[in-house]
């Protein structure tokens, strides 16, 4: 965009779903670069709290409060194990007594991320949703990227292509289902 209203990089903006790096640093950070298995399930999306939409939180909420509205909070057994995009792994876990975020608000959750990441970063939520909620200029993400590339942050170092094989597998598989009965090799 151009012109005067036109954002910047110091222009605050929900992040949305790039929250989820910030919390996962967040973690890793927590746990001195040795994340639970438990953890990692819901890291990775695949701990079967899948029940929680984008708008499941408003800005009067805790992180626990939010997940105890409707069926945010709820495990569903089938989803264990699989991976299953959504915000609602990253909600649970926050809840959970291990990390004991449950009862922070959104300025509560902004200073306790940024305690971890560095109080450098200058960020805030709109909502207490760690993998959604975030708010933040281009120039403050463009910091936390570089400190996750560089070395300062320990989930620089968990990086690399294991998850994402085995995401790779698992889509190669559906789309391979999808593709049955398609023309794949047709020249026209």
């Amino acid at each position: 965009s151009v012109g005067p209203l036109a954002p910047d990089a110091s222009t605050v903006l929900p992040i949305a779903s790039a929250s989820k790096w910030l919390y996962g640093a967040y973690v890793l950070e927590r746990r001195a670069g040795q994340p639970s298995a438990e953890d990692i399930s819901f890291l990775t999306f695949r701990s079967g709290y899948t029940e929680f939409p984008p708008s499941a939180c408003t800005a009067q909420d805790t992180v626990a409060s939010c997940l105890a509205r409707d069926n945010h909070g709820v495990k569903v057994p089938a989803h264990e194990g699989k991976f299953h995009y959504g915000g609602g792994h990253m909600q649970k876990h926050a809840s959970l007594p291990s990390m004991g975020l449950g009862a922070l608000d959104n300025a509560g959750l902004a200073a306790e991320l940024r305690r971890l990441l560095g109080t450098d970063l200058s960020l805030s939520f709109g909502q207490p949703q760690p993998a959604g909620g975030v708010r933040m200029a281009a120039r403050d993400y463009a910091s936390f990227l570089r400190k996750l590339l560089g070395g300062q942050l320990r989930l620089g170092a968990w990086l690399g292509s294991s998850a994402l094989a085995a995401l790779s597998e698992q889509l190669i598989g559906n789309i391979e289902l999808f593709l049955q009965g398609t023309p794949r090799n047709r020249v026209a």
